[in-house]
């Protein structure tokens, strides 16, 4: 048998970390919560009906007294900046605000059912919050974002769905505040302090969004003593996520805390029971969940596809390096025996860079994804224009 052939060089960039979908839980949740649910689509004709065996009630309550809502006190007005992304824009609004001395969030008895919230309550505790952005002291405080949102959107020429983002990530992006107070603070007072928790970003999204035209509802889960805001859908197909609300009128989960698209959820309310509470009397709905539908899916099967590169480099690594050193000790018999040996090894370093290039290409695509949640339209793009899916 002739000399050794001097085994080629193995391209080993490092065994690339798999980005997995957002774990950041929702603030208003307990530390260890499984993080964003990511799920794949499932097309079929209609939208399904609520999940069986998980509890639904729907309720139609009347806002409680705005006697309970703190009334604003006297003094000059301050000024609120706001910077945020949506789309592929930053905007940055200036609220003014006649409210610098509201009255305190921490209401309590008769004001704030939250500090007493049990099983069958649920009517009380859905009055309240109603009440919290229903009230009369809190339109000046819409009718200044209500008319900063429309320039915006007569300025972009923005449709629906895109104005219904644009208010969305607006509120996302409103810092959240882990020591908020049990009993949540106004519309008004969120803008004051520039802060706001689960439960109070939620109140003023509902707030702007109702008097937007738009089919909105509070989503009360009792057992996690959490409130945010749904939106109605509009779609022939239906979203592998939750859907709220009674056959023929289905809302979907808006998360408050972070940009994140519409209809996501963290996993903790997969399968909560909800206690849906229409507001308003909009009519518009959500007609992009399609698109949402459509990431959703591609970022999962980006997900499997990244998990089984990185399981396959790994086994393939362990291959190459066994016919490595069986190649540089050059004990064989026979001439074929080491060439059959050396193909193979050839062979499973081409396919192991080729992963590795593969794996960087979906990955910088993923990453994309998680970065970008307050642009939905900006997300498909990046997946067909990547053509991302030839990897998967």
């Amino acid at each position: 048998m002739g000399p050794d052939p001097r085994p080629p060089c193995i391209l080993l960039p490092g065994i690339l970390l798999l980005l997995l979908a957002l774990t950041l839980t929702c603030g208003c949740m307990l530390p260890g919560e499984e993080g964003l649910r990511m799920p794949a689509p499932e097309p079929s004709a209609t939208v399904p009906e609520q999940t069986p065996g998980i509890p639904l009630v729907i309720i139609q309550v009347t806002p409680t007294s705005t006697a309970t809502v703190p009334e604003p006190v006297s003094g000059p007005p301050i000024l609120r900046n706001f910077t945020f992304q949506s789309g592929k824009k930053t905007y940055t609004l200036s609220v003014p605000l006649d409210l610098p001395e509201a009255g305190t969030a921490n209401s309590t008895g008769a004001h704030c059912p939250l500090e007493h919230w049990r099983a069958g309550n649920e009517g009380v505790v859905s009055a309240y919050y109603l009440g919290r952005f229903t009230a009369a002291s809190e339109q000046d405080l819409y009718t200044s974002l209500l008319g900063e949102f429309s320039r915006i959107r007569r300025m972009e020429g923005l449709n629906d769905d895109e104005y219904l983002e644009l208010v969305a990530n607006f509120i996302q992006q409103i810092p959240y505040d882990p020591a908020a107070p049990l009993c949540p603070r106004t519309p008004s007072q969120v803008i004051r302090d520039g802060r706001g928790d689960c439960d109070e970003k939620s109140g003023l999204l509902l707030g702007l969004l109702s008097r937007g035209g738009y089919d909105v509802a509070l989503l009360l889960f009792p057992d996690q003593h959490h409130a945010t805001a749904g939106v109605r859908i509009t779609s022939m197909t239906s979203p592998s996520f939750r859907t709220f609300g009674p056959p023929g009128k289905y809302y979907v989960y808006v998360e408050p805390t972070r940009p994140t698209l519409i209809g996501l959820y963290d996993e903790a309310f997969a399968s909560a029971p909800v206690i849906v509470v229409p507001a308003g009397n909009g009519t518009t709905g959500y007609r992009a969940i399609n698109d949402v539908m459509f990431v959703v899916g591609v970022q999962k099967r980006m997900e499997e596809r990244m998990t089984f590169l990185l399981e396959t480099r790994e086994r393939d690594l362990q291959e190459i390096l066994r016919l490595e050193s069986r190649l540089s000790e050059g004990r064989y018999d026979t001439q074929d025996e080491y060439d059959a040996d050396y193909t193979r090894y050839i062979r499973l370093i081409a396919g192991y860079n080729q992963m590795g290039q593969d794996f960087t290409s979906i990955q910088a695509v993923h990453q994309f994804l998680l970065d970008h949640q307050y642009d939905r339209a900006g997300c498909r793009a990046r997946i067909e224009n990547s053509k991302v899916e030839r990897f998967l």
